[in-house]
């Protein structure tokens, strides 16, 4: 599997755990709209979670308060930051190669179920059920 696909099962991964259920802000990009709840002055402030590279900062419009940029995990040339201020990064390289693994293989039964006929999906859908409880507490364990 190509360090590309990996990072999308990586992304495809977070996006469950961050319990994004809208869609990309972006189409084509892995850019979703998020909304953070600052309690103490009873206001909301609008951003920007990214799942990539920064450099797709540009295609947000209009500028927003902040940008949550997970970086790719397999993809060592994506991670260029911009540093500014207004970002904040998360760089999960010190994950453990049992996470990896299980999350390429998440991804590869993710990918299965999405292209199966349906007398095939209900397996890959327990599949993938079980392979995200495993990574899931593979992630808890190391992060």
């Amino acid at each position: 599997m190509p360090q590309s696909r990996k990072d999308e099962s990586f992304f495809k991964f977070i996006v469950e755990v961050l319990g994004i259920t809208s869609n990309p802000y972006r189409t084509g990009f892995q850019i979703y709209s998020h909304e953070l709840e600052w309690r103490s002055h009873k206001v909301t402030r609008d951003g920007y979670i990214f799942l990539g590279s920064p450099n797709e900062k540009s295609t947000t419009h209009p500028k927003q308060n902040f940008y949550m940029i997970f970086m790719p995990l397999f993809q060592a040339d994506k991670k260029k930051r911009n540093m500014e201020a207004d970002e904040v990064y998360f760089v999960m390289d010190n994950l453990s190669d049992e996470f990896k693994n299980l999350v390429v293989l998440y991804g590869a039964a993710y990918s299965q179920y999405m292209s199966a006929d349906s007398a095939q999906k209900i397996h890959y859908k327990g599949k993938c059920e079980e392979l995200f409880t495993k990574t899931r507490k593979a992630f808890d364990a190391c992060y």
